[in-house]
């Protein structure tokens, strides 16, 4: 009988860990699966400058051409979809107003081209952004 009741005082106590090692992993899997993984992108300009530059309005839509012609709403490229994402960012800032930035080396075609994408997303104010001087 000295035995048994000596087992019974030696018998710790012990939570298995392994359940709660796989929800942690799952959560981290899902959390990485989920997650926006995309780097932050600037485009670089150099725009012109001019003397009669002035401040825009801020819930303006920014659109970026670079000098191959590539368009960019905010920091992102939109490629052919470029009408669909100025509709969209219209539509959430509440706005009619798109400011083109241009570098000083982008073709007249190319900022024409990003002009009538913008109008025919809804912008009925296309302004173009330049330095000061």
């Amino acid at each position: 009988m000295r035995s048994r009741a000596r087992s019974r005082s030696r018998d710790v106590a012990s939570i298995d860990m392994g359940p709660m090692i796989d929800m942690v992993f799952l959560l981290l899997i899902f959390t990485l699966v989920t997650a926006r993984m995309t780097e932050e992108s600037v485009v670089e300009l150099d725009p012109p400058a001019s003397t009669q530059a002035r401040s825009v309005q801020d819930n303006a839509v920014h659109v970026s051409v670079d000098r191959r012609g590539d368009i960019y709403v905010g920091n992102e490229m939109v490629g052919h979809f470029a009408q669909a994402a100025i509709a969209q960012q219209l539509a959430k800032k509440g706005t009619d107003h798109v400011v083109l930035h241009a570098d000083g080396r982008t073709s007249t075609a190319d900022l024409m081209h990003a002009m009538d994408v913008s109008r025919e997303a809804g912008a009925t104010h296309v302004d173009l952004a330049a330095a000061t001087e």
